[in-house]
C-alpha cells in the first residue's frame, strides 16, 4: 500500500513539474508576442516620422550630403553604401522602386548593429534626387520602446 502511494506521490509531482514547465512556456511565448508588437508599434511610429520628414524634404526640393547628429555618425561620412553587401541591394531597390525600404539587422559604420531605411527623395519628374536614410541602432530602440514597463522586472537583449 505504501508504494503505491509514494508512486502516486511520484506521478503526481512529476505531472504537477511538469504543467509548471509547460505553463511557464507558454506564458513565455505570450509575453514574447506582446513585446514584439509593442516594438513593432514603436517601430511603425519611428518610421511613420521618417518617412514623414523626406516627404517634406523631397517636395521642398532639399538635399542634404551630411548626417545629423554629427558626432554620432562621424564614422559613417564619406562611406559608400554601394560597397556594403548588405545595404547595397536595399539601397538598389529603393532606387528602383522610388520607394522605401528597410535593410536585415547589419553591422552599422556608427558602430554597434541594427538596421537603416533609406527614403529616396524623388523629383517631380521621377529622378531620385538622392536619400533621406535612417539609422536604427538595435538594442537603443528595443530599449526606448520599452521604457515605461518596469524594465527593472525583467532584461531585454538582441541576437543576431
Amino acid at each position: 500500500m505504501m508504494a503505491a502511494l509514494s508512486g502516486a506521490a511520484v506521478a503526481g509531482f512529476g505531472y504537477a513539474r511538469a504543467q509548471a514547465g509547460a505553463d511557464l512556456a507558454s506564458d513565455t511565448r505570450l509575453t514574447g508576442k506582446l513585446l514584439a508588437g509593442r516594438i513593432r508599434g514603436c517601430v511603425t511610429t519611428r518610421l511613420e516620422l521618417v518617412r514623414s520628414m523626406s516627404r517634406e524634404w523631397s517636395a521642398g526640393g532639399l538635399r542634404t550630403d551630411e548626417e545629423v547628429p554629427h558626432e554620432e555618425n562621424r564614422a559613417a561620412l564619406g562611406k559608400d553604401l554601394r560597397t556594403n553587401p548588405v545595404a547595397s541591394p536595399v539601397l538598389a531597390k529603393a532606387r528602383e522602386d522610388k520607394a522605401p525600404r528597410l535593410s536585415p539587422a547589419l553591422q552599422l559604420y556608427q558602430g554597434g548593429s541594427g538596421f537603416v531605411g533609406y527614403f529616396p527623395l524623388v523629383a517631380e519628374d521621377g529622378a531620385v534626387l538622392g536619400y533621406f536614410n535612417a539609422v536604427f541602432r538595435g538594442q537603443p530602440l528595443v530599449d526606448a520602446c520599452l521604457l515605461d514597463l518596469g524594465q527593472d522586472e525583467y532584461a531585454v537583449g538582441l541576437r543576431d
